[in-house]
């Protein structure tokens, strides 16, 4: 809980300097935008984003209980991703880039990177993503480093709101699993606001659990 925790804080510090750090608006060429339009009002998107996604399907993992019964659930479950990364509009209708990439799990923090690609709709009021890289889990130890690779894809509205899917396959400690999950991501400014109020939720949390 703590490594989570304290993951989603430094998230939010980040992401809190790229929303202040990048324009609300652009208004010409050359211009860089949060949230981002296509060619020609913008040339480089700023993403923050946040998507919080449940698990589908997947490798199953078994824990006994106390009473012998034995408790079947995915072993990647739910998460919480942050990103933050730049998006170039290579012309109106295609952007390419790249993003860093937090993602907490049960079983603590991910860290990674990965390439991205944007088509714009017609318009560039909505906006579809897709994007694929690596995470690495951080080590206590020399032995428990992991790695994964993940994939994900988007439908945006305005770069702010919009549904997600992702597929994982991690390195875990029971071995190589893969899952699938569906979520809600929220871009620009929305996603700032999404990672204050997950970082504030968390806090709260890990206080009320430490005091129980």
């Amino acid at each position: 809980m703590a490594e989570r925790r304290n993951g989603l804080a430094c998230l939010l510090g980040v992401w809190l300097i790229g929303g202040l750090a990048a324009p609300l608006d652009g208004q010409t060429r050359g211009s860089v935008c949060h949230p981002g339009h296509p060619l020609p009002r913008c040339h480089v998107t700023v993403l923050t984003e946040v998507s919080i996604t449940r698990a589908l399907a997947g490798t199953q993992g078994q824990t006994v209980l106390d009473d012998g019964s034995v408790l079947r659930r995915p072993l990647i479950e739910n998460a919480i991703t942050g990103s933050l990364g730049l998006l170039r509009n290579v012309d109106p209708r295609f952007a390419i880039g790249g993003a860093a990439r937090f993602v907490g799990l049960h079983d603590g923090a991910w860290v990674g990177a990965e390439l991205r690609v944007r088509a714009w709709a017609r318009g560039g009021r909505s906006s579809a993503d897709l994007g694929g890289g690596f995470l690495v889990r951080p080590p206590h130890n020399e032995s428990d480093r992991r790695l994964g690779v993940t994939m994900n894809g988007a439908f945006m509205w305005r770069d702010r709101i919009g549904a997600t899917a992702r597929i994982d396959i991690l390195d875990l400690p029971q071995g190589s699993a893969r899952g699938a999950s569906l979520g809600v991501r929220t871009g620009a400014e929305a996603g700032v606001i999404t990672a204050l109020a997950a970082s504030l939720l968390a806090v709260l949390i890990a206080s009320a659990v430490g005091g129980s």
